[in-house]
């Protein structure tokens, strides 16, 4: 990507989080990046090759850094384009909704097998390589909560301090989380007063955060808010994801590629070309209305089509209730009082897989040149234990309750915020819903 932006004019940098690769100090994921952050920006804003103007763009960590940096409202920062990364790590990440995220977890893990300690010592890469692959990271997670020094990461001190402190052991919302590091959101009035393209896919882990995070600087009165929802993997902008095919709609029209469509912005807030094209500043992409039939390689056809317009949610929508009956249908009917409640006994050992969060294009590794993490192609690129993973379906469980609606017998388009409320009580203190 640098090279892209650097043949239309730019100066393009990566700079490797603190204690990462040859970065000094000591890597603890997020904790310091405000700080690093708004040095280089100021750094950069200050180059006599540099007009003063930053811009700053990239997915998942490299969407943290640019929330990170504009907590700390660096002199220069004149826009960013943060792609599928969450405002706040405990509320989105971490543990969102208030349940451990082993996707993230094992992320620490895969983070730790390229530490500067592992490119010094190989056995400690294998040692947590093998930790973290598979059946050996769901075996490890059954055995949660981890005790310090009694996993294979304990040889990799740094991350192990790292990923007990973010998962282990500050269970509830308390001033560690409400570090800028953690807690972006909360210093949203930090934030320069900047054009943010907010980027998500629907199949990404991030979609509820970014759009929040796109309707509260909306409610800020904040200007040039931007937010392009596709039918997407983390880091994937074509138009295959898992087992369905949107055709050739999920991709971003009037745009050969997501790399035009940045360059188009940052010619807008950093060059001040009056003339280029960024497009309505809402982009959604609304799925369904396909014809069901699979493909030459198997995949659903599914289609959908784009929402252009100027506010998400779109104006005029209705709020429309649906309600959970014991039987397990999904109407706008109110339930009886003998058809309200329903029960079931789930074991937390035995949780069931995230199907519907694909999240990692994981048929392909990422090309050569793309945009996603500066470390993707050092990762043992594979299938997230829990997604994907083939066999019965999910509503086919006993631990699982299913509500759906009856046939449909028109298109119904469905847009905005959805909150679901449930009322519970449970006989054990982990009870958790999907």
């Amino acid at each position: 990507m640098g090279s892209f932006f650097a043949k239309h004019g730019y100066l393009s940098v990566v700079q490797d989080c603190r204690g990462r690769f040859k970065s000094g100090g000591r890597f603890f994921p997020f904790r310091d990046e405000p700080q690093d952050g708004y040095d280089t920006v100021v750094w950069l804003a200050n180059h006599p090759s540099c007009n003063g103007k930053v811009g700053m763009y990239g997915c998942s960590h490299m969407a943290w850094v640019q929330f990170h940096a504009a907590t700390q409202n660096p002199p220069g920062l004149a826009t960013i384009i943060p792609y599928e990364g969450p405002i706040n790590a405990y509320h989105y990440s971490m543990r969102a909704g208030g349940a451990l995220h082993l996707g993230l977890l094992k992320w620490i893990l895969e983070t730790a097998t390229t530490s500067q300690e592992a490119q010094q010592n190989p056995a400690i890469a294998e040692a947590v390589r093998t930790m973290s692959s598979g059946q050996n990271f769901l075996n490890w997670a059954s055995r949660i909560p981890w005790k310090r020094g009694q996993t294979p990461l304990s040889i990799a001190s740094k991350y192990e301090d790292a990923a007990f402190q973010l998962y282990f052991e500050n269970y509830d919302y308390t001033d560690f989380w409400r570090q800028p590091g953690f807690a972006m959101d909360e210093y949203f009035e930090c934030f320069p007063e900047i054009p943010i393209l907010w980027v998500v896919g629907w199949y990404d882990w991030y979609p509820r955060t970014i759009i929040d995070g796109y309707q509260k600087m909306v409610k800020m009165q904040r200007e040039n808010q931007y937010l392009l929802v596709g039918p997407w993997t983390h880091n994937n902008f074509n138009s295959l994801c898992g087992d369905v095919n949107f055709g050739t709609g999920g991709s971003i029209h009037n745009y050969d590629d997501f790399l035009n469509l940045e360059l188009a912005w940052f010619d807008r807030w950093l060059k001040d070309d009056q003339n280029a094209d960024t497009g309505t500043p809402v982009k959604v992409f609304t799925m369904g209305g396909g014809d069901g039939r699979r493909d030459n390689n198997g995949r659903l056809k599914h289609s959908g089509e784009w929402h252009y317009g100027d506010i998400w949610p779109p104006k005029g929508i209705q709020p429309t209730p649906f309600y959970l009956h014991s039987d397990g249908a999904l109407s706008q009917d109110r339930p009886s009082q003998e058809s309200a409640w329903t029960t079931y006994t789930y074991d937390p050992r035995n949780t069931f897989p995230a199907m519907a969060a694909v999240s990692f294009p994981t048929d392909q590794p990422p090309r050569e040149g793309s945009p996603g993490w500066a470390h993707a192609i050092r990762l043992i690129w594979k299938p997230l234990p829990g997604h994907g993973i083939p066999g019965m379906p999910i509503a086919s469980r006993p631990d699982v309750l299913v509500f759906q609606t009856q046939p449909l017998s028109e298109k119904v388009r469905i847009a905005g915020n959805i909150k679901v409320i449930l009322w519970v009580s449970s006989d054990r203190p982990t009870p958790t819903f999907s």
